[in-house]
């Protein structure tokens, strides 16, 4: 049971290192660890959301040759984001906390890609 507890208070210490950059913890008020992966999950559902709008104004600026070479890109880095998730979490293997690691992986890995697409939009604007 000591053990028990010790590895409890040892992720929960650790908690903080998987929080999403970019300041206020979105899930502070999760009273549950289901509550905060729940709320871990709607935060990557709205990040891929806003990555998919902003994909496609890119999509719309590129010609054909361009929206190819963007699908390629992004595929790669769909199959690069999923990866580099599962690798992050996979140390919480059998844990309850794997999934809400797993979301803030997803989340912010997301909003870095979200933020290179606007960097690109940015770019043709001011062509």
């Amino acid at each position: 049971m000591r053990n028990f507890l010790l590895a409890c208070a040892l992720l929960f210490l650790l908690a903080p290192v998987v929080v999403p950059q970019g300041g206020k913890h979105p899930c502070e008020n999760a009273s549950s660890q289901f509550e905060a992966t729940e709320c871990s999950a709607r935060e990557y559902k709205k990040a891929d959301a806003e990555l998919n709008r902003v994909y496609q104004q890119v999509m719309k600026q590129e010609d054909k040759d361009g929206q190819g070479r963007l699908k390629t890109a992004q595929l790669a880095w769909l199959k690069f984001r999923d990866t580099e998730c599962e690798y992050e979490s996979g140390q919480y293997i059998g844990g309850t906390i794997r999934p809400m690691v797993e979301n803030f992986c997803l989340t912010s890995v997301t909003d870095e890609r979200t933020q290179q697409l606007k960097e690109i939009l940015k770019v043709k604007a001011e062509r």
